[in-house]
Parts: C-alpha cells; sequence; structure tokens
C-alpha cells in the first residue's frame, strides 16, 4: 500500500489525473507522470501509461511507472516500439543524497549506460517547483533519441 503521509502541506499532495496513485512511491512521481503524459500528447507524441510488454501500434511510446531492470527498478521508463529504453529517476532529497546512496545511484547510471539505457534524473524541488518543465526536458531529450 503505497502512503502519501509525510505531505503537510494539502497543496503539495498532486493531483492524480491518470492513476499513478497505484503504482507511484511519491507524490514526485504522480506529479512528474501526470505532466509526461500531458506534455507528450499535447505535443503529439503519443505516448500510454502501461507495463513493458504493452507496445502498441498506436501508440509507439509507452511510460511504465516501476520499470524493473537487473536487480534495480526505475520510477519511469520511456518505451519506444523501436528503440531502446530510457529512465526517467525522481530523487527527493531524503533517499538520493547520502554519500551512500550517491554511489549507488552512479553504480545504477552506469548499468543502466552499459545495457544502452539512457537516464535522466531529477531532484524533488525541481519537480515540485515546475513539473511541467522537467516533461518538457525529457520530450526534447526523448525525440533527438528516438
Amino acid at each position: 500500500m503505497k502512503v502519501f503521509s509525510y505531505y503537510t502541506r494539502p497543496e503539495r499532495t498532486p493531483k492524480d489525473t491518470y492513476g499513478l496513485k497505484k503504482t507511484a512511491d511519491s507524490a514526485i512521481e504522480i506529479m512528474l507522470g501526470n505532466s509526461i503524459l500531458k506534455i507528450f500528447n499535447k505535443a503529439g507524441s503519443k505516448i500510454s501509461l502501461g507495463a513493458a510488454n504493452d507496445i502498441k501500434k498506436s501508440s509507439p511510446l509507452i511510460l511504465v511507472p516501476q520499470f524493473r531492470w537487473l536487480h534495480y527498478r526505475s520510477d519511469y521508463a520511456v518505451l519506444g516500439s523501436s528503440k531502446g529504453i530510457f529512465l526517467i529517476e525522481c530523487d527527493g532529497r531524503d533517499f538520493h543524497s547520502s554519500p551512500n546512496q550517491v554511489l549507488h545511484d552512479a553504480q545504477k547510471d552506469s548499468d543502466a549506460l552499459s545495457l544502452g539505457y539512457r537516464t535522466i534524473r531529477f531532484w524533488g524541488a525541481q519537480i515540485y517547483k515546475d513539473p511541467d518543465k522537467c516533461a518538457y526536458r525529457i520530450l526534447d531529450l526523448i525525440i533527438v533519441q528516438l
């Protein structure tokens, strides 16, 4: 069960437009996922929420929450119908700023790159400040990548 009890300010509780609360581990994941789906579709780059095996001809891009690979899990992956995998990480300060976690994240990024996966990381503060800006950055990178 996902619990967001550590949010003390109601204005920071995200609207769950696409039903991401079922799979997200945090409010920043919901916020960014909502923005990715909204911005990509608004820009004409069809994307749908799904699982790794959901690639469809009608939607060449799939946003996969809690994507598992090797012994890792990424907050999101964007899968293309004919291209590789693009990983998206939503890094909250509490879980990604200790020296051990910084080393773990660097190893995770290196392992992803060795498989041909590209990773983009956002701090929670970036997502809270402007999730759409983060989504536009992802869109720009994926359009170039795909």
